[in-house]
């Protein structure tokens, strides 16, 4: 078998064994607002809306209403900072570290699960290849 023909092969298994629901549940993540109430948790330091843009490597303007949404939540707030009344800073809420909080724990008992059916041994080896493909799309 040729390499291409193994190229083939290997896509239409992973087509036919990768759940779409995990891939809609990863797509769908609330849209990027775990992504930014972690990155939010973690700083020690102002963050403005453009930062997350960077960070995200997304438009600002995307930003901006994900932020909006954000808000309406009460997962952040946002204010002009006192140093530059053009930026916007953004920080996180006690609602949004508990929302953080709740989201890792699922997270957590949901791996544990996985981990009980598939088998910590396979789990090394799928994540070691995904640091190979990873590796291998990069290049």
């Amino acid at each position: 078998m040729n390499q291409r023909e193994v190229a083939i092969e290997v896509l239409d298994k992973m087509q036919g064994s990768c759940p779409n629901q995990l891939f809609q549940k990863i797509n769908d993540f609330d849209h990027g607002i775990i992504f930014v109430c972690m990155y939010l948790d973690c700083q020690e330091q102002e963050v403005i809306a453009g930062d997350i843009a960077n960070e995200m490597k997304v438009s600002t303007a995307r930003v901006a209403t994900l932020l909006k949404k954000m808000e309406q939540r009460h997962l952040i707030r946002k204010y002009h900072s006192p140093k530059d009344a053009r930026k916007t800073v953004v920080e996180i809420t006690e609602e949004g570290k508990s929302f953080v909080e709740g989201k890792r724990e699922k997270a957590i008992s949901k791996m544990e699960h996985i981990i009980d059916e598939v088998g910590k041994e396979e789990m090394e080896v799928f994540i070691e290849t995904l640091h190979k493909i990873g590796k291998a799309v990069a290049d």
